[in-house]
């Protein structure tokens, strides 16, 4: 069975943790909000996807989609929490000191 990229991210986030020996309740409760975010940030994208940044609505106006500025505040709240845990969201080529 394939292993989800939720859970793929929410391993990668826990490793971090326990190399940092960091991995104790309050901050894998940190982990689990970065998730709800994450899980969140997914629905407003899928939202994106399928009405894009504008959308017509039922009266034939013009609206804008206002799931785009609610997924710039999910991620930036997700940075937000990645900075409290001492993470950065960081290209793996870039944190093996690779030329980018």
């Amino acid at each position: 069975m394939a292993t989800s990229k939720r859970t793929k991210i929410k391993n990668a986030l826990i490793a971090e943790l326990k190399r940092k020996k960091i991995y104790t309740e309050p901050f894998i409760d940190m982990i689990d909000q970065y998730m709800n975010l994450w899980d969140a940030s997914v629905m407003l994208d899928d939202d994106i996807k399928a009405r894009g940044v504008q959308y017509v609505d039922d009266r034939g106006t013009i609206k804008k989609n206002d799931s785009v500025a609610q997924l710039v505040n999910v991620i930036k709240q997700m940075n937000l929490v990645l900075d409290k845990l001492g993470l950065q969201a960081k290209p793996e080529a870039e944190e093996a000191g690779a030329d980018v």
